[in-house]
């Protein structure tokens, strides 16, 4: 009879890794879906409710755009197919990764999950539904956003984490 050790073998920390990427990108896309449904459905186009004076407002705004609507005149189709790369890029990128770069596994869960929320709102509605308005006052106002996009920050967050304090970012010396 083998002995066992204890510890995780090569094939348990692949399927876990693969088992965090499909809950929690799956847990964060309907997350998204399911707010941006709630807006649609409760908010018209353009209705600013406020929720906490002088800093968060609850909004729906469409970004024909990408990130802050930039290059909103470009197609909605060539933001589709440049999503649609992304995603593939992702997961083909999340195959290549070392099973053990825990911060990596969680930031690209996070981002695969944001980024096919937004695909999802580009490839039904030709724009991304953004709802969430932080302002401060008068003097800062921040574009508004959505679920996914603070999935895709956060996410970006973990790497950057990873570079500098992860597994991968530990220095000798």
């Amino acid at each position: 009879m083998p002995e066992r050790s204890g510890r995780a073998g090569p094939a348990m920390v692949v399927a876990q890794k693969y088992r965090i990427l499909a809950t929690v990108s799956l847990l964060l896309f309907l997350l998204d879906q399911l707010t941006k449904w709630l807006v649609l459905r409760s908010i018209a186009y353009q209705e600013v409710r406020e929720v906490i004076p002088h800093i968060l407002n609850v909004t729906n705004v469409w970004n024909r755009g990408a990130a802050f609507s930039l290059f909103s005149e470009w197609s909605a189709y060539l933001f589709i197919v440049i999503s649609v790369v992304a995603v593939g890029f992702i997961v083909y990128y999340f195959s290549r990764i070392d099973d053990a770069q825990k911060w990596v596994v969680w930031g690209l869960s996070f981002i695969l999950g944001g980024a096919i929320g937004n695909l999802l709102d580009r490839a039904r509605l030709h724009h991304v539904v953004d709802f969430i308005d932080l302002h401060f006052g008068e003097h800062f106002h921040w574009p508004a956003f959505n679920v996914a996009d603070v999935a895709i920050t956060m996410g970006v967050g973990f790497l950057i984490y990873d570079m500098f304090k992860g597994d991968r970012g530990k220095r000798t010396g």
